[in-house]
């Protein structure tokens, strides 16, 4: 007797778990983690960004922190892998109602590149394309960068 019902209140728990396993996968509890790209703010740039730049060599990696002085914006650094120019900048920039901006400099003072671009609807919050130009040319190149989950 106390074998089937340390069987059955085993069965019970471990049924309860797949149920729970299953509500995460629910569009409703999906839409409700994934905002809208007018809704992303500050808090979905921090972190690490990877992606590239067409025509431009190598891997872009780009890591934003809050920025120092702009409450709403994000600072900090860009790396390209192979044959970009620069292979490291500072970046700055900001997300306002769905549109991303940031500007890199290869010196600190001056703007040196800028992106600009959207999240894409479907991605929530995690892949932003656009486009990104030199300072001293007319020349767009499109970009895609995608975030990067878990530890930096």
């Amino acid at each position: 007797m106390r074998t089937a019902l340390r069987n059955t209140t085993v069965f019970i728990a471990f049924s309860h778990l797949f149920t729970l396993g299953i509500a995460q996968n629910r569009p409703e509890t999906a839409a409700r983690d994934c905002p809208a790209a007018r809704q992303i703010g500050q808090a979905h740039l921090l972190g690490t960004w990877r992606g590239q730049i067409d025509g431009v060599p190598g891997l872009t990696v780009i890591r934003l922190t809050p920025h120092p002085e702009h409450r709403d914006g994000v600072a900090g650094f860009l790396q390209r892998s192979a044959g970009g120019e620069p292979a490291v900048a500072r970046v700055s920039g900001d997300v306002d109602e769905g549109i991303f901006t940031l500007e890199e400099s290869e010196d600190g003072r001056r703007i040196a590149a800028t992106w600009s671009g959207a999240f894409k609807e479907d991605s929530c919050g995690r892949t932003i394309t656009g486009s990104w130009w030199r300072d001293n040319t007319d020349q767009r190149r499109a970009f895609e960068l995608h975030k990067q989950i878990g530890w930096d």
